[in-house]
């Protein structure tokens, strides 16, 4: 994808990323319905792809030619000069530097997140539970769950609590919330400068502790027993 293209699909999918977060903040902000508002959220994020990459091919299969109108085209456009700063870059090759650049610091910023995930797992102690691998952790650490591993420290949580910790991050995981976020930090690549992205994403997440909170509410079982 030339960078001209990648600059307009980024713009694009920021267009359609504000519209769904206009039609959200409209219709949907107070829906107490978090699957519905979920998977709108998410579709629309998906859509914002979608869309920009189809809309050349859906446009070449209904133009028509001028000739079939008995219309010779013959139109010379104008040449564009694209005027460099004094440094000897252009507007536009400065924007196209700086977005690449911030987009490479983003998908590295994912790649270090993942390998410290990866040393969390070699470091800690594993169980299982239901399909959930807890990972026992010594460390100063928040519970948190990825995909079906659930990062904790025992010793900060009180004994009480633990029961539902692990209901609420088994919501996580059986609610498939890891691949949410997954999806959004890949968008997240070309719309970090959106803060409409921003927005739903933080709307997103919210969700996702909303969904947690009240399977943890309900849950009736011991889990730590195993």
């Amino acid at each position: 994808m030339e960078t001209a293209s990648l600059l307009g699909f980024a713009f694009k999918m920021s267009v359609i990323t504000l519209v769904i977060w206009v039609v959200w903040y409209a219709f949907l902000r107070k829906v107490n319905n978090f699957s519905i508002v979920r998977f709108f959220i998410l579709g629309g994020v998906i859509l914002s792809v979608i869309m920009p990459l189809l809309a050349p091919l859906l446009m070449s299969s209904f133009s028509v030619p001028a000739s079939n109108f008995g219309i010779e085209a013959n139109i010379t456009l104008p040449a564009v000069q694209i005027i460099a700063n004094s440094n000897g870059y252009s507007w536009f090759q400065l924007i196209t530097i700086t977005y690449i650049s911030f987009s490479l610091l983003f998908a590295l910023r994912l790649l270090i997140q993942i390998f410290k995930l990866i040393l969390l797992v070699n470091e800690g102690e594993i169980k299982e539970l239901e399909g959930l691998k807890i990972i026992e952790h010594s460390r100063d650490i928040s519970p948190f769950s990825f995909m079906n591993y659930c990062f904790i420290n025992p010793s900060q949580i009180p004994e009480k609590s633990i029961e539902e910790v692990l209901a609420h991050e088994r919501a996580h995981y059986q609610k498939l919330h890891t691949a949410d976020i997954l999806l959004f930090e890949i968008i997240g690549l070309f719309q970090w400068f959106n803060p409409f992205y921003w927005l739903l994403r933080k709307e997103l997440v919210e969700i996702h502790e909303y969904q947690a909170d009240k399977v943890a509410i309900n849950t009736k079982t011991d889990p730590y027993a195993y």
